[in-house]
């Protein structure tokens, strides 16, 4: 069972798992069986080999692809027996009830699809995510790196010279910490080094 009040951001890799989330939350959790007992405003990345079970009192949940990896994750995964199956991360059920309350969930869009970095350094030989992602999502995720690849080759056609290079470097990075803000990315940020802090 996994109980989360007011976290940001968490990984999960296990054999079952019922969670009870109070706050908004972006999770990513391996299992072969998850049931989702109490969740509001919350994003779920699964690779699950059965259909996540989701109580009526849920709202607002968005399913989505896993998306994260560490070097030591596919042996995790042995553990738990799940390295080759089927991921049925965006065909939840939904408990039957007499209750007026009615859960609401939808499929994250590849639009709003991100890959979720580990900033450990952890022995292991798992170099990217352990299972495929959906065509439309992996389309949306090669066509950022294409934009990215772009900006760099446009950068460095340009020839800046060292100041005009550092004030572009100060303007990047007041961009990014902008959209880190608006997005709530940064809490996400704060979370995983506070996660690498109980690490050490």
């Amino acid at each position: 069972t996994l109980s989360i009040f007011f976290v940001v951001c968490i990984l999960f890799v296990c054999l079952f798992v019922c969670v009870f989330v109070e706050a908004q939350l972006q999770v990513s959790i391996i299992s072969f069986s998850i049931h989702n007992s109490s969740s509001s405003k919350c994003t779920f990345h699964l690779l699950t080999a059965t259909k996540p079970v989701i109580s009526p009192i849920s709202l607002q949940i968005t399913f989505a692809p896993y998306n994260t990896h560490y070097p030591s994750l596919e042996r995790h995964i042995q553990r738990c027996g799940m390295l080759k199956c089927n991921n049925y991360w965006n065909q939840p059920t939904t408990l039957e009830t007499t209750s007026v309350d009615s859960c609401t969930w939808c499929v994250m869009s590849p639009e709003c699809f991100r890959v979720l970095s580990i900033p450990f350094v952890v022995k292991g030989d798992t170099k990217d995510v352990p299972c495929p992602f959906p065509k439309e999502y992996e389309a949306v995720l090669s066509e950022r790196k294409q934009r990215i690849h772009k900006w760099h080759a446009l950068v460095k056609s340009v020839q800046l010279s060292d100041a005009e290079s550092k004030q572009l470097q100060v303007s990047v990075q007041e961009k990014f910490q902008s959209w880190m803000e608006k997005s709530g990315h940064k809490k996400e940020v704060v979370d995983l080094d506070n996660m690498k802090l109980m690490h050490q």
